[in-house]
């Protein structure tokens, strides 16, 4: 199934020289001729940054590389990689993707299915969705399981927004509302993706009611290696108090 939106996707990356699938992201982009890549090395400190360069020398039209100069988190490397796809190329849907690709870029096509979206229109966000349903292969520890059930529901009551899966690393936009959301730095860094919806919400529907849809993926792993730790969790719960205090509907006004 190939695409029938172009899309552009900024990768984060952070010492990913081992674990990045050069393999995989070739295959996409043979798969599907309307994808763009956006590397973005957040100021690895091991040979990522050159890996990047030398995949995208081999997919010089199609593959963009941009490196920060020190490691500013995951938010910034996603905002700041999404600017720079929305100023290089005209893509209809731009968007983020994790770069242990546990959602395989194979799911891709799922995020414009009418299966998915339920009209025509695929939406103006949409997430991928780890559903643990049959045929689905949802491979995910336990424990991340339930700890992303506390995030969803707290995200839900937060944003009076009943989503199912806040935290997984798909996630598209279309490029006019990328062009409001991604404009200026995010307050918070390991749950960016919940601030983003919060911003989402915040923005003028006067002229258009904004279309949010979550794809159900039908595969999805677990990679070791993940950077999250305690102190993650516990930042979590602060970065959880600035969006409440940033984006509660008084300030909207």
């Amino acid at each position: 199934m190939t695409l029938i939106k172009t899309v552009t996707l900024a990768i984060p990356c952070y010492n990913e020289a081992r674990r990045l699938n050069f393999g995989s992201l070739a295959k996409a982009l043979e798969d599907h001729p309307e994808l763009c890549l956006i590397l973005v090395d957040d100021g690895s400190t091991d040979k990522t940054a050159e890996k990047n360069e030398l995949f995208a020398q081999q997919n010089p039209k199609r593959v963009r590389c941009l490196s920060l100069a020190r490691n500013s988190g995951k938010a910034e490397a996603v905002r700041q990689g999404i600017l720079m796809a929305l100023h290089n190329t005209d893509s209809d849907y731009v968007g983020y993707w994790d770069a242990d690709l546990a959602t395989p870029l194979s799911q891709l096509p799922l995020f414009f299915s009418s299966e998915t979206s339920g009209s025509k229109d695929p939406g103006d966000l949409i997430m991928g969705s780890r559903i643990q349903r049959l045929p689905a292969k949802i491979q995910r520890s336990s424990f991340r399981h339930y700890l992303g059930r506390v995030f969803a529901t707290a995200a839900s009551l937060l944003l009076d927004l009943p989503v199912y899966d806040t935290q997984c690393g798909a996630k598209l936009f279309r490029r006019e509302l990328a062009e409001k959301i991604f404009r200026d730095p995010f307050v918070t860094s390991w749950i960016f993706d919940v601030e983003l919806l919060a911003r989402t919400k915040k923005i003028p529907t006067s002229e258009k009611k904004l279309i949010f849809h979550e794809a159900p993926l039908l595969e999805w792993r677990e990679i070791g290696g993940s950077k999250l730790g305690l102190n993650s969790y516990i930042t979590a719960i602060f970065d959880f108090m600035k969006i409440w205090i940033r984006y509660q509907p008084r300030r909207l006004r």
